[in-house]
């Protein structure tokens, strides 16, 4: 019976010593996969990130060529530039209009500027100060505005606001706009 009792706790023994072995071997594996999971963790983050900068780069680029777009400042004679407004005008954009059209005025030495207003919908509060205060820093540039463009719809949006327009001089037609400031040219 002894040596059945010590065959049998060699036997298991060995099994032990194969469990044990086996357990390593699969903690092993286990801590293997373990880090290349968090390596590609890691390389994924990184990759996440490094997008998210493209991304981000991307929206600043498209938000640039956006602002270029909607404030184009066009030479259409000797020294008689175009400035068309489409669309509605918030503060952000009111500072690119003038900023835009008073370095285009100097690099360009700009004697005439028209704005063109017919892509405007609804000329507002915003709208007109604009408009006022870009004639005005234009003339403190020695330079002259025009703007063109004005409906009727217009025209009675700006009498409701009791806006003092009387420095502004007005074209109905982007044309008869360009006609005025070429024929002052000479």
């Amino acid at each position: 019976m002894s040596e059945t009792l010590t065959e049998e706790n060699e036997r298991l023994k060995a099994q032990l010593r194969a469990q044990i072995e086996l357990q390593q071997s699969q903690e092993a594996a286990f801590s293997d996969e373990k880090r290349k999971l968090e390596e590609t963790v890691e390389q994924l983050q990184q990759r996440a990130e490094s997008e998210r900068e493209l991304y981000e780069e991307l929206m600043r680029m498209q938000d640039n060529l956006i602002a270029e777009l909607s404030t184009p400042l066009l030479p259409v004679a000797d020294r008689v530039l175009v400035m068309p407004i489409i669309g509605s005008i918030d503060q952000v954009r009111a500072e690119r209009i003038l900023n835009v059209l008073l370095d285009g005025v100097t690099q360009q030495r700009a004697q005439t500027v028209i704005l063109d207003v017919s892509g405007i919908h609804r000329l507002h509060s915003l709208n007109a100060s604009v408009l006022v205060r870009a004639a005005r820093a234009v003339r403190l540039l020695g330079s002259e505005l025009i703007i063109s463009g004005i409906t009727p719809e217009h025209a009675r949006n700006l009498l409701d606001l009791n806006i003092d327009l009387g420095d502004l001089k007005t074209c109905r037609e982007l044309r008869a706009g360009i006609e005025a400031a070429v024929r002052r040219r000479f």
